[in-house]
């Protein structure tokens, strides 16, 4: 269910040094409408623009933490589950500070989440309670991994519409109606081709580069 897309010429894209920023709005755009294969076109290109011009790293992560969204509203679970595996490994090697120990925390819930939607309870019960433990470790808690490690303990039925249900009520995505400017998003001129592309490689994995 995954989706890859070839990058877009220059000469078509918005120019400026944040034209990135509305190609990206476009892809939360077509994410709030369910169209996630297109929403990953677009995100694919923000990226490229940000690493071409140097926007600092925080910019990159924010668009990647939108696809990692749009990944799982597609239901494309191994795909963020390996983004998460690849993580937690990175941050195996890094110092303990309080930043790694919360993005570590914030890990742990996304991949519980994911494994829980997936119907992998078990796993789901041990990154839910590494993803509170760590978080509690800096005094900080986590809604949704306390909420949905609550439910597994008490051996309630966990379906996926369930758990996306919960994280809709606490606005644990990024991408919501009320963080989106519609009046910012920028359509590509070429638009139908990369879409037409995107539909032609279906069954790649997403890659933002």
């Amino acid at each position: 269910m995954s989706e890859s897309a070839a990058p877009v010429d220059d000469s078509t894209a918005p120019t400026g040094p944040f034209g990135h920023l509305a190609i990206a709005e476009q892809g939360k755009v077509y994410a709030l409408e369910g169209q996630h294969a297109f929403a990953l076109a677009y995100y694919r290109e923000a990226i490229r623009l940000t690493v071409q011009s140097g926007e600092p790293e925080i910019v990159f992560r924010h668009y990647l933490e939108c696809v990692l969204e749009s990944l799982e509203k597609m239901g494309a679970y191994p795909e963020v589950l390996d983004y998460c595996a690849k993580a937690l490994d990175l941050f195996a090697a890094a110092p303990e500070t309080t930043q790694t120990s919360l993005e570590r925390a914030h890990v742990y819930q996304r991949q519980g989440a994911v494994q829980l939607k997936a119907g992998d309870r078990d796993s789901a019960a041990a990154s839910l309670r590494k993803a509170v433990e760590s978080a509690a470790s800096q005094r900080f808690s986590l809604a949704l991994a306390n909420t949905l490690l609550g439910w597994i303990e008490r051996g309630l039925q966990v379906d996926p519409r369930r758990v996306a249900a919960e994280q809709e009520r606490l606005n644990y995505f990024n991408v919501r109606p009320d963080t989106v400017d519609r009046s910012r998003a920028i359509r590509l001129p070429n638009e139908h081709l990369i879409l037409g592309m995107t539909s032609a490689v279906k069954g790649k994995s997403w890659h933002a580069t």
